[in-house]
């Protein structure tokens, strides 16, 4: 975690995070709690009471976050193949169509080393 303590006009102290780079599930806020360790170790100060605010509210948040994989989206045959494979292969657009990108690459290698004509 890098961060910046600097004072507002009042005399606040201010974190200004610019990057959060941790290892560990932040639900269980494992990692905050490191850096909460390390900052206690660090001994009082005020920038260290404002950072360990910071982290808390960090934590707080992070507990009821939910971890939702991203779809994987299929890499799209090229035009060049589908037309390979419609006109030279003379698959039929119904199963061009469904092919994945590995699929068309096979039919099409298929085809031009002569071992079949296509999927």
């Amino acid at each position: 975690m890098v961060w910046r303590v600097e004072q507002d006009e009042v005399g606040d102290y201010l974190i200004d995070v610019a990057e959060l780079s941790a290892v560990g599930y932040r639900k269980d806020s494992e990692v905050y709690a490191e850096i909460s360790q390390r900052i206690t170790h660090a001994g009082p100060a005020p920038k260290a009471n404002a950072l360990s605010e910071v982290l808390e509210i960090l934590a707080k948040q992070s507990r009821d976050l939910t971890v939702t994989p991203e779809t994987a989206t299929p890499e799209p045959v090229p035009k060049w193949l589908t037309e390979a494979l419609l006109y030279v292969v003379r698959i039929p657009s119904s199963r061009v169509e469904r092919m994945s990108l590995d699929e068309a690459e096979k039919s099409w290698t298929d085809h031009i080393s002569g071992t079949g004509r296509g999927v």
